[in-house]
């Protein structure tokens, strides 16, 4: 009798996609690309954009349009303004791809920059006690496979647990002993942006909020950062902090994040980090049903821009 093993890579079928293709001149690098696909997925509702080897790809939903050609040189200026101080000032010019050919890497970028936007996985809390929890979330990253010598898309979903402190950065800044010296008590601290689900490292403290409210508003992306910079005090710190190693470094105000706790930061919290492991172990039955709400969760997004989850995928090897 053969094995019935789970897997976590699920195949990303697509047929007729709402795509489009440009690149700018002169041309950017991965890490100003990344930024402004990022930048250009938050501004138009419905399209995602991501960057890859020297083009952007952009995906729409099947009931929408993909802006004019004249808006997307509108927002490249709006964006290059905003980050001035991060991608630096030039002038670029789009030169559109007049038939775009995707490959298997790109449409699994895509699906997985639409979930980041799109959807909020199921979450499952495992423990609840003295302002920490931990809960079963879904990690997910984009993947390519062969068949037939040929690359197809697919997307890695998996249960990962998250050890979260349930108050917002500010409150746990304001209650801390050693809050005199934010520098020793926040760098390093990994976070969590309440409103994307991102997570991210402070690297340092870059002002207060009351030196640097106004440029702050102008530059923030979401409601919840925009409403949590008007309500910050002046007397603040502003923290950076880097979605990824040697990313640009984005600010934010304490209130828009949570704080994230690791083995090298639990100390901070005045917490054991092994006491928390306990509750970290996933049950085959309980990984199965994860993992089926989770390609469930996936599925009903992806196929709202013409991208789907094969089926078989979820108990038994392809």
């Amino acid at each position: 009798m053969s094995d019935i093993h789970l897997s976590e890579i699920f195949p990303i079928t697509h047929n007729s996609l709402n795509l489009a293709s440009f690149r700018l001149s002169p041309e950017v690098d991965r890490q100003i690309g990344n930024s402004l696909g990022w930048h250009f997925s938050k501004q138009f509702p419905g399209v995602v954009v991501v960057w890859s080897k020297g083009y952007f790809w952009i995906l729409a939903k099947t009931d929408t349009k993909i802006p004019p050609k004249s808006e997307w040189k509108e927002t490249l200026d709006a964006i290059q303004l905003k980050i001035k101080d991060k991608i630096g000032d030039r002038i670029y010019y789009i030169q559109w791809v007049k038939e775009p050919v995707v490959d298997a890497e790109v449409i699994a970028q895509l699906a997985v920059r639409i979930l980041k936007i799109n959807c909020r996985f199921t979450s499952k809390t495992v423990f609840d006690e003295n302002k920490v929890k931990v809960q079963r979330e879904c990690d997910f990253w984009a993947e390519t496979f062969e068949v037939d010598s040929k690359a197809e898309p697919a997307i890695t979903l998996t249960p990962k647990n998250s050890f979260l402190y349930k108050e917002t950065l500010d409150i746990f800044f304001d209650n801390h002993p050693y809050r005199n010296d934010p520098e020793k008590l926040l760098t390093g601290l990994l976070v969590r942006d309440i409103e994307s689900g991102g997570t991210a490292t402070i690297v340092e403290i870059n002002g207060t909020i009351g030196e640097r409210r106004e440029q702050l508003i102008e530059q923030a992306t979401g409601s919840t950062s925009r409403e949590k910079l008007l309500s910050a005090p002046d007397e603040q710190p502003v923290v950076s902090v880097e979605f990824s190693k040697n990313s640009h470094p984005y600010d934010y105000a304490m209130a828009a994040l949570c704080p994230c706790i690791t083995p090298q930061t639990a100390s901070k919290f005045e917490l054991e980090y092994g006491a928390l492991l306990k509750n970290t172990k996933i049950t085959a039955e309980e990984r199965k049903q994860l993992l089926s709400q989770y390609k469930q969760d996936a599925y009903q997004t992806l196929v709202n821009y013409g991208l789907g989850l094969e089926k078989y995928c979820i108990n038994r090897v392809c």
